[in-house]
């Protein structure tokens, strides 16, 4: 796969109600601080069904390196080194935090369970083969996590791992991080201060309370 620093980088987002359109947009406005544009699509009527429509991503982004964020993120961070790493290996993403995709599919055994609410991925004829083949079983199962790990046991694609940092799940995750968090994913509301303080943590090891004010 060849790297090419020149590819223009957005975010996408899919969401259909006035619930998740809000947050998209809270989303966006956290995004927009750190100079990425975004395009926000209304999946009514889009896809799949209720659970496929993330395996959408991929046909729906008009960008040529994305960055697919769920409308209860908040970027806290520059995100280049995330689609530098997808235009490098094609898909960036972090382990999800129930790190077992067997558990919603025993024949999945060990497979890995990635978090499918922040993915980089670039356009490629080997990233297209992952995404349609996620498409073409997203109706299988009602949880996109366990379809999206047999797309990539399935095809045979290695993603680039990144740290849980690019995808915190406040709330859920091991309360224990290392460093500046680049991605917030979760209800579990932010201020200001907080958000700021989260995005400039010192290298280190810090625990975050279940409802951060560190």
């Amino acid at each position: 796969m060849v790297y090419d620093p020149g590819m223009n980088r957005g975010a996408i987002y899919l969401a259909s109600g006035e619930k998740f359109l809000q947050e998209a947009r809270a989303s966006a406005a956290s995004l927009a601080q750190f100079g990425v544009e975004h395009t926000l699509i209304e999946n009514d009527g889009l896809a799949v069904d209720a659970y496929g429509d993330k395996a959408l991503m991929y046909r729906e982004t008009p960008y040529e390196s994305t960055v697919f964020l769920d409308t209860d993120t908040v970027v806290l961070g520059d995100l280049s080194f995330g689609f530098e790493m997808a235009e490098k290996h094609g898909i960036a993403i972090s382990i999800a935090p129930a790190c077992y995709a067997g558990r919603w599919d025993t024949d999945l055994g060990d497979a890995v369970e990635y978090n499918t609410g922040v993915v980089f991925f670039r356009k490629s004829p080997e990233v297209q083969s992952v995404f349609d083949f996620w498409v073409s079983i997203a109706d299988t199962h009602r949880n996109d996590q366990a379809t999206f790990a047999q797309a990539i046991i399935k095809t045979g694609f290695n993603p680039f791992v990144l740290p849980r940092n690019w995808n915190y799940r406040g709330g859920i995750d091991y309360p224990q991080v290392y460093g500046p968090i680049k991605v917030w994913h979760s209800r579990v509301p932010l201020d200001a201060a907080t958000a700021n303080k989260l995005g400039n943590l010192p290298m280190g090891f810090i625990t975050l309370a279940a409802k951060p004010g560190i």
